[in-house]
């Protein structure tokens, strides 16, 4: 379990659906389930449905006892994780969506309405190099905040990171590209700096609702769980779990598919942007 995919093992014990009196407790008719302390939430998820299973299988069978069927439970894991630990590349994840979402979108139509950008028109300037400009400032921006959170994190809280801190800058760093990249493309969109704090919101909110930070992915219907593998947040809060929780790599597709939100978004905002 501590180096594989598996999330939960299930001992049955050697009188498993054996009868039991009324007014006895037969723990050797029970089972032992070892979960995976490094994912706390799958696990929890697990032990319920392991729960649920044994009970009703101990009501079909008619096994008395009190409370039937003993499901023990037992962490198991290398790292340790606790639930600070875990929910820290979440919270990081949630302030890099967020943060990259509505600051530059309102930024560059806060421009747009006071006649900034019109005022840019009149010099050689490129849109690329408006938006470039822009994405770097919002970029650092947001940086800012993600790793002010995560100093935070680590040294009030005492949150700790079991993987390498630099991988998880680079996971970082490539989903804030792709989220103020999609930011920018909202301003292509919307003409006011409250429409667009309203749109940011109403996309946001729903991303960071359905990519595992606040609920496994699992947990949702399979139809729901085919849009979220296309979504970057999914990834960027994937890697960042694996790097400073599982204490593993930086997994490929976790970068590829941010960077491609990244490409495309940026690519649609330079082609749509209106100076005013």
């Amino acid at each position: 379990m501590c180096s594989s995919d598996l999330l939960a093992v299930v001992v049955i014990h050697p009188g498993f659906a054996t009868p039991c009196a009324p007014d006895q407790k037969c723990l050797d008719n029970g089972v032992t389930l070892d979960l995976d302390s490094n994912d706390p939430s799958d696990s929890q998820i697990a032990s319920q449905v392991i729960g649920a299973i044994t009970q009703g299988f101990s009501v079909a069978e008619h096994i008395g006892g009190t409370p039937g069927i003993t499901v023990t439970t037992a962490e198991i894991g290398t790292q340790n994780i606790t639930t600070i630990d875990y929910f820290l590349p979440s919270m990081m994840t949630y302030v890099a969506v967020l943060a990259g979402l509505t600051y530059v979108s309102i930024t560059i139509v806060d421009q747009r309405e006071r006649k900034v950008l019109r005022r840019y028109r009149a010099t050689p300037l490129h849109p690329l190099q408006v938006l470039g400009a822009a994405m770097t400032g919002g970029a650092v921006t947001v940086a800012l905040e993600v790793a002010a959170l995560a100093v935070v994190g680590v040294f009030v809280f005492g949150a700790r990171g079991h993987g390498d801190w630099l991988l998880a800058v680079a996971a970082i760093v490539v989903g804030i590209a792709s989220f103020v990249s999609i930011g920018f493309l909202l301003t292509s969109f919307v003409s006011t700096s409250d429409a667009a704090r309203g749109i940011s919101s109403l996309i946001g909110f729903p991303m960071l609702f359905l990519s595992g930070i606040f609920f496994p992915v699992d947990a949702l219907p399979q139809w729901i769980q085919d849009i979220v593998h296309v979504l970057p947040v999914y990834y960027v809060s994937d890697a960042l779990h694996q790097i400073l929780n599982s204490g593993t790599g930086l997994p490929l597709l976790d970068v590829v598919v941010p960077l491609a939100w990244a490409a495309g978004c940026f690519a649609l905002a330079a082609w749509r942007f209106r100076w005013e």
